[in-house]
């Protein structure tokens, strides 16, 4: 009977990993919507910063998608509308900052990725400084 159960399990389990396409890490939530969708269709990818917290106004919010094997799959950039210097920006307590990009998942092949990103700092820590989530393209 148990080895019934655990066939079915394992039958049922596609990866190793489940899908998280919401986190929160610190003042910075990260989310992908819908979570699991079939190539061609958008995942909006959502950036959310709560106050307080401190950014430099001409350093771009980068998305990133990479693939099981941690290979770049697919990159966004989204530029701020900097003035002629740059400068450090607060956001008062209790605010929140939006950045929101639909990802058209065209040529992108099925499978698991993790979507990463950075915020507001010079140099981009290998990782991101943006709560990694998980999407599924089918």
């Amino acid at each position: 009977m148990l080895f019934l159960l655990y066939l079915t399990v394992a039958a049922l389990t596609l990866h190793d990993h489940p899908i998280v396409s919401e986190r929160t890490v610190g003042d910075m939530t990260m989310k992908a919507a819908p979570p699991s969708v079939k190539a061609g269709e958008a995942i909006r990818l959502t950036l959310t910063v709560t106050g307080p917290a401190e950014y430099n106004t001409c350093r771009p919010v980068w998305f990133w998608a990479e693939d099981a094997t941690g290979k770049r799959a697919w990159t966004e950039v989204q530029f701020w509308a900097c003035a002629s210097n740059s400068h450090t920006e607060t956001i008062p307590a209790g605010e929140k900052l939006t950045f929101s990009v639909d990802w058209m998942t065209n040529a992108m092949a099925p499978g698991r990725y993790t979507v990463r990103g950075n915020f507001g700092v010079a140099e981009t820590p290998p990782g991101g400084n943006v709560p990694p989530v998980t999407i599924e393209i089918r």
